[in-house]
């Protein structure tokens, strides 16, 4: 099955069964991301199966299961003005880090604090294994849901964050492991709390040690990089963007 002109103006919908699997869906799916007719997928958890059955047709391939369609879709958008693009970062149910590490690494080991002032749930780190090789895991956590926003501050880290995530890099310097940061932040919390304790001081510095680490780092951009909150994981050797 070749992609022709206009094959895929409207959105489509892929099971996630079939995406994970090598199948003819996911050769497609990934032709047509590097062909630039479609962005990367985007997990929707709670779609309705009305929706899915009009707009999945044949591509669906031989899945009956609708319960699994239901739970197991992921939308491909094509031919998107900028703005269709930026608000797919606020598409609900999109993955969030929890979603990709489990799917990227193995062996992953969260370590918390900055052992200044405390622990903050917007910004995760630890060590890992990407292909049994083992690296440093700094990244930015968004919610999928109200609650989950919560917990992490809506993604917006305070100064112990990015300490915790500077004191994660110079212990991956010390060992010689790669550093892997995921940036989807909207930027840092602009609290008094947060500009007390040295928010601007925090993100300079990170800014700045990240410039003399004698270690490889890859910076890739899940969602929103907004401002310096974004900045101070963004100082890499390599970026992408998703």
């Amino acid at each position: 099955m070749q992609w022709k002109p206009g094959m895929f103006d409207t959105p489509v919908v892929l099971n996630l069964q079939y995406f994970k699997r090598d199948s003819y869906i996911s050769v497609i799916c990934q032709a047509l991301i590097a062909q630039g007719k479609a962005e990367a997928p985007v997990a929707v958890t709670h779609l309705a199966l009305a929706r899915s059955q009009k707009m999945g047709g044949g591509i669906l391939g031989d899945t009956k299961d609708k319960e699994t369609i239901r739970k197991g879709c992921l939308f491909i958008f094509c031919k998107k003005t900028a703005w269709e693009r930026l608000q797919l970062v606020h598409t609900k149910g999109r993955p969030t880090i929890k979603d990709y590490i489990p799917q990227i690494f193995s062996e992953f080991y969260e370590m918390h604090g900055d052992r200044l002032y405390g622990d903050d749930k917007a910004i995760m780190g630890g060590i890992a294994r990407l292909d049994g090789r083992p690296v440093t895991v700094i990244a930015q956590v968004k919610g999928r849901d109200i609650n989950e926003n919560k917990s992490c501050n809506f993604a917006m880290p305070h100064p112990e964050g990015y300490r915790k995530a500077l004191r994660l890099a110079k212990q991956a310097e010390k060992f010689h492991r790669p550093i892997i940061c995921f940036i989807d932040t909207p930027g840092a919390f602009c609290g008094i709390a947060a500009e007390e304790r040295g928010q601007g001081e925090a993100i300079a510095k990170n800014i700045a040690e990240f410039m003399t680490l004698r270690t490889p780092i890859i910076s890739i951009v899940l969602g929103e990089a907004g401002s310096g909150g974004a900045l101070a994981l963004g100082v890499c050797d390599e970026l992408a963007m998703l």
